[in-house]
């Protein structure tokens, strides 16, 4: 996870409820309270072709990984949704060089903006 990544996560994860876990992508699984979908397995077995050399096979997923992969990608495609209609306001694309007060003004009316 990057640095300033987990930073953030850091941050506000002391701010939520200890019930509440955040949505991650694959690339977060490990972190504290995030709840991110099964990576796709493999381990390596005999070529069929050469013995001497090994290949990597593919591990299926049980029912259940990918039920709990169904529900989580479900959940994050919203939540990317979102982000995709805020950046759609170019004030967001680079850093804030405004005060706080008219970031979290701005921020308030893209927010509200969005969720119609």
């Amino acid at each position: 996870m990057p640095v300033f990544t987990r930073l953030l996560v850091n941050e506000i994860d002391h701010l939520l409820s200890p019930s509440y876990w955040m949505l991650g992508d694959k690339g977060y699984i490990g972190g504290n309270r995030i709840f991110a979908p099964n990576k796709k397995l493999s381990r390596k077995e005999p070529s069929i072709r050469n013995p001497n050399k090994t290949m990597k096979v593919k591990v299926p997923f049980t029912p259940e990984q990918k039920a709990e992969n169904s529900f989580i990608n479900s959940n994050r495609a919203v939540v990317e949704n979102y982000f995709g209609r805020i950046k759609k306001f170019h004030c967001f694309e680079k850093a804030w060089r405004g005060s706080k007060e008219k970031l979290d003004l701005a921020f308030l009316v893209v927010n509200l903006y969005c969720k119609h």
